[in-house]
């Protein structure tokens, strides 16, 4: 992962779910930057706990700012539109990323196309030797 400051930097991540704006109809999110109706309309978009926006850009007022998370599926970059309270410890759900369902329906049909591409490949290649 690396963030839009000036000099990059990587970081393993941990605790990262996929939603859309109905996240507040079943999870309490306290918003500290941003809202529940706005923060996910678009895709790409994402939400970062206030202790993950203080550990990447040193504040937690970082909506605007982008974040480039590589996955198996490849480099995906999102902008921040939230950041939310840190969940109690307590809570048996450890968040500290929200992101966009949108972008994860287009990571699974990437990663269906580049299988159903990969598996045409080596039936032409089995095939093409008994011609």
């Amino acid at each position: 992962m690396s963030t839009s400051t000036d000099e990059p930097k990587a970081f393993s991540v941990q605790n990262v779910f996929y939603c859309d704006s109905s996240i507040s109809k079943v999870l309490t999110v306290d918003w500290i930057r941003g809202n529940s109706n706005r923060v996910f309309h678009n895709p790409g978009s994402m939400a970062l706990s206030s202790s993950m926006a203080k550990k990447f850009f040193n504040t937690d007022d970082v909506v605007g700012q982008s974040i480039m998370f590589n996955s198996n599926a490849g480099p995906h970059t999102y902008l921040i539109t939230g950041v939310f309270a840190d969940i109690p410890p307590n809570s048996h759900l450890k968040i500290d990323y929200l992101l966009s369902n949108e972008v994860l329906v287009k990571m699974i049909f990437q990663q269906i196309s580049r299988y159903i591409l990969f598996q045409r490949i080596c039936l032409v290649l089995f095939i093409l030797p008994l011609f």
